[in-house]
């Protein structure tokens, strides 16, 4: 089950806000966000006044957010809710669509889902066995994507379902 602030819950707050809520532009709709000041966008971040770090408010989190939700089909330039953002809204339908977002993502990122598993398999069957990370899996492969979207797709693409963890971990069997 994904944390609390994770990645997983931040796009679901996103959809469902975006879904209920009045703005003209992507500025709006994080000032809105911010006038809620929702737990699940608190950051730690560093106080030079007081010389502390404190939870608070990060716009930065929100925008990333809105980023990937972006990339996923979830919401356009406008930020409103897509087609498809509107699909991920039904009961039941939120893990699934979003699967199903991050497949496509990973095909227009020349992303091969049976070059993953190759990758993962020789990790687990190698001598020595190498534990494949999102990092070693990514050296490994072809694909126009950096390392971090790609670690946060293939731990987003395991919170829905779409691919198999252990110990939270990314050893995965991607697609069935």
């Amino acid at each position: 089950m994904p944390g609390s602030n994770s990645l997983y819950w931040k796009i679901h707050y996103l959809v469902e806000f975006a879904g209920s809520s009045r703005f003209e532009d992507l500025t709006e709709l994080v000032d809105q966000i911010r006038n809620e000041n929702p737990g699940i966008f608190q950051t730690r971040q560093f106080d030079p006044d007081r010389d502390e770090f404190k939870e608070a408010f990060s716009k930065k989190s929100v925008r990333k957010t809105i980023r990937i939700s972006q990339e996923l089909g979830l919401l356009n330039d406008n930020a409103k809710l897509t087609k498809v953002g509107r699909r991920a809204l039904r009961t039941g339908d939120y893990n699934k669509t979003i699967a199903a977002q991050i497949n496509d993502v990973f095909i227009k990122r020349d992303v091969k889902k049976k070059e993953v598993n190759l990758i993962i398999n020789k990790c687990l069957k190698g001598q020595p066995i190498t534990i494949p990370t999102a990092r070693s899996i990514w050296e490994r492969i072809d694909a126009n994507i950096g390392l971090h979207r790609f670690s946060s797709l293939m731990t987003l693409l395991t919170h829905c379902g779409g691919a198999k963890a252990s110990q939270k971990k990314i050893y995965l069997i991607v697609g069935d």
